[in-house]
């Protein structure tokens, strides 16, 4: 495997994350004047199944 660190765990201060695997801020345009859309929700949901870490 060319990253075997990736699915371990990371002690990060006194948080331990379950992988090394991170969702960064970036732009949708999901939103409507600002708020948030049921498609953004769906969208954050569908990401958050997959098992980033942080």
């Amino acid at each position: 495997m060319q990253f075997p660190h990736l699915f371990s765990p990371l002690k990060i201060g006194r948080v331990t994350v379950p992988n090394r695997i991170s969702f960064s801020a970036h732009l949708t345009n999901l939103a409507e004047h600002g708020l948030p859309t049921p498609r953004l929700a769906d969208y954050l949901a569908a990401r958050a199944r997959g098992g980033a870490g942080l």
